[in-house]
C-alpha cells in the first residue's frame, strides 16, 4: 500500500495482533514477509524474538479484555491522568526510557563479552608463561649438569646458571599461584630435545669460531691481492695514457692530411661541375624516353618516380638528365644523371646501381630482342640489361651524351702539392705501422 512504518510501530502492531507472519513488507528495496523482516532487523529480532516457529500472540477473550481495560482505567484515575493526551505522552516517555534502558543493557552485554574474552586470553597467556617457565627451568638444569664453560675465557659459569635456575623456579611458583596451582594439564618439557638443542648450540659455536678465523685469513689474502692488483692497474693506466696520447697525435696528423685531401677534392669537384654544365646544359636535348638539361622543369613526374625508386639521396634540383625505361612502369626503372654521377635501375627485381663521375672506359650498348638493351663498360664491368628501352637511337644518344660529359672532366694535376702529399702519406703509413707494432706488444704484455 506504499505505507512507511517504524520498527516500534511494527512491534506494537504484532503485539496487538494486527499483523500476520506472512504480511508482505519491503526493506531496502527488497520485498519479504514480516517473518523474514524480523530476522533482517536486529532491533525487531531482539524485541520480538524468532518468529519463524511461533504462530503469533494469542488474543484475549471478551471477559479478559474488559477486565484489562477496567484495570487500566482504574490506574489512570488513581494517577490523575484522565486526559488521553497526557496518557499518550506518558506512554511515549516511558517507551523512550525503555529504549534507552534496552540500549544500555546491550552495551553492558557487549562489554561483558569483551571482558570474558580478555579473561580467557589472559588465562591462556599465563598458562603459556607457566609452560615456558618450566621449559626454561629444564634448560638451566641441563646446562648446570653439563657445566658449560666459555670457549674463549675458560671461566666456569656454574654460579650464573644456578642464579638463573633459582629465578626460573620463583617465576614458575608465582605463575602457578595465579592459575590456582592447576599445572597438572600443562605439557611437560622435552628434556631430550633440550639436550639436543644445547649440544647443537655448542657445535654451532665451534663452527662459527672456525668460520670467523677462516674469514679473517681470507680478508688478509684479499687485502694483499687488492694491493697487487691496484699496482698493476696503475701501471696499465699509465701505459694506456701514453698509448692514447700517441693515438691522438697520429689522429691529428691523419686529420690534417684528410683536410688537405678534402680541399683538393672540393676544388677538383668544382672543375667537374663546370665541365658537366658545359656538356649537358649548353646543348640540351630530349626524346620520347629521355631528357638532358633540366628535366625537373618539364617532366616532374619522371624525376619524382626515379628518385623514389633508385635515387633517394638525390635532390630534385640536382637531376641533370633522365632516361625512362620499361613499358608500363613509367620512370621507376631507367637512368638518372646527377652532380654525383650515374644512377640506374634495370628492373623491379634488381637492385639499384651507381657509378660516380670519373669512371674509366666507355659505355657500350648491345641490343637484343624486344628492345632489350645490355649496358656495360669496355673495361669489362657489366651494368645490366634493361627491357623495353625504346626505339633505336634513344638510349644510344642519352648514354653517348653522358659518356661525353664524363670524358670532358679535367685531369687533376697538383704538381709539387702531389709530391708533398705523397711524402706525408708515406710518413703517416710508417708511423701507423710503428704504432700498430707497439700496440700489439702492449696487448701481449
Amino acid at each position: 500500500m506504499k505505507c512507511e512504518y517504524s520498527a516500534a510501530s511494527l512491534a506494537r502492531s504484532w503485539r496487538e495482533g494486527r499483523i500476520s507472519l506472512d504480511a508482505p513488507m519491503e526493506f531496502d528495496g527488497v520485498r519479504m514477509p514480516f517473518r523474514q523482516l524480523c530476522q533482517n532487523i536486529p532491533w525487531l529480532r531482539s524485541e520480538l524474538g524468532n518468529l519463524s516457529e511461533t504462530l503469533g500472540l494469542k488474543r484475549r477473550s471478551w471477559f479478559e479484555e474488559r477486565k484489562f481495560r477496567r484495570e487500566a482505567w482504574r490506574r489512570v484515575v488513581e494517577n490523575g491522568e484522565l486526559g488521553l493526551a497526557l496518557l499518550t505522552e506518558r506512554i511515549e516517555r516511558l517507551s523512550q526510557d525503555l529504549e534507552i534502558s534496552r540500549n544500555e543493557c546491550h552495551a553492558a552485554e557487549t562489554l561483558l563479552e569483551a571482558a570474558h574474552k580478555r579473561e580467557k586470553d589472559l588465562v591462556a597467556a599465563i598458562i603459556a608463561s607457566v609452560e615456558d617457565a618450566r621449559e626454561l627451568e629444564s634448560i638451566f638444569n641441563v646446562c648446570v649438569r653439563s657445566r658449560v664453560t666459555s670457549s674463549e675465557s675458560g671461566v666456569d659459569c656454574l654460579g650464573q646458571y644456578q642464579i638463573f635456575e633459582h629465578l626460573a623456579e620463583n617465576l614458575l611458583e608465582e605463575l602457578s599461584k595465579v592459575v590456582d596451582g592447576s599445572t597438572q594439564n600443562l605439557r611437560e618439557p622435552d628434556l631430550k630435545r633440550i639436550e639436543q638443542v644445547v649440544l647443537f648450540y655448542k657445535e654451532s659455536k665451534k663452527q662459527i669460531d672456525k668460520s670467523n678465523r677462516r674469514l679473517d685469513a681470507e680478508k688478509r689474502e684479499w687485502a694483499k691481492e687488492f694491493t697487487n692488483r691496484k699496482k698493476r692497474i696503475e701501471e696499465t693506466a699509465r701505459n694506456v695514457t701514453l698509448y692514447v696520447q700517441s693515438e691522438i697525435a697520429t689522429a691529428k696528423c691523419q686529420a690534417e692530411a684528410l683536410i688537405q685531401h678534402y680541399r683538393q677534392t672540393a676544388a677538383l669537384f668544382a672543375n667537374w661541375r663546370e665541365s658537366v654544365e658545359e656538356v649537358l646544359f649548353e646543348k640540351p636535348c630530349s626524346g620520347t624516353r629521355y631528357m638532358i638539361g633540366r628535366p625537373m622543369s618539364l617532366r616532374k613526374d619522371w624525376v619524382r618516380r626515379a628518385i623514389f625508386s633508385y635515387a633517394q639521396m638525390v635532390a630534385p634540383d640536382d637531376v641533370l638528365a633522365i632516361f625512362k625505361g620499361g613499358l608500363f612502369l613509367g620512370a621507376n626503372i631507367g637512368f638518372l644523371v646527377s652532380w654525383y654521377g650515374l644512377h640506374w635501375r634495370m628492373s623491379r627485381s634488381k637492385s639499384r646501381g651507381f657509378l660516380p663521375w670519373g669512371w674509366t672506359g666507355k659505355l657500350i650498348i648491345k641490343r637484343g630482342i624486344l628492345n632489350n638493351v645490355n649496358v656495360s663498360l669496355d673495361s669489362g664491368e657489366n651494368l645490366g640489361s634493361i627491357w623495353c628501352a625504346g626505339p633505336e637511337g634513344e638510349i644510344e644518344s642519352f648514354l653517348t651524351k653522358v659518356d661525353e660529359a664524363n670524358h670532358a672532366l679535367p685531369v687533376p694535376s697538383f704538381g709539387n702539392v702531389a709530391i708533398e702529399s705523397f711524402r706525408r702519406i708515406t710518413s703517416l703509413a710508417a708511423q701507423d705501422i710503428r704504432c700498430q707494432s707497439e700496440s700489439d706488444s702492449w696487448s701481449n704484455k
